[in-house]
């Protein structure tokens, strides 16, 4: 399904909503995150809670989501067993 997302704590409007595919309108509101956050908008980096708001395309009923964003730690461990190094990766 495709669905609108804007975020007016942004100064965006549905004029100017992000049309993103997803399953639902939480996974939209997901994505939409992940996209801002790639223009350094800073949700996860900040770790700060946004209200969106998302539309399914073609629809007039809008949802508020808050979504919140958090940075997570990824952590690797080699074994070195006779001069082969493996790794395992955990998060």
């Amino acid at each position: 399904m495709i669905y609108e997302v804007w975020c007016p704590e942004n100064g965006t409007t549905n004029e100017s909503a992000v049309e993103i595919e997803a399953v639902d309108p939480y996974s939209a509101a997901e994505k939409w995150a992940a996209l801002e956050d790639e223009c350094d908008v800073g949700i996860a980096e900040d770790e700060r809670t946004v209200t969106v708001c998302v539309r399914k395309s073609g629809t007039s009923k809008v949802l508020e989501i808050f979504v919140t964003g958090e940075m997570l730690r990824c952590y690797s461990a080699r074994l070195k067993v006779e001069g082969v190094e493996r790794e395992r990766f955990f998060s």
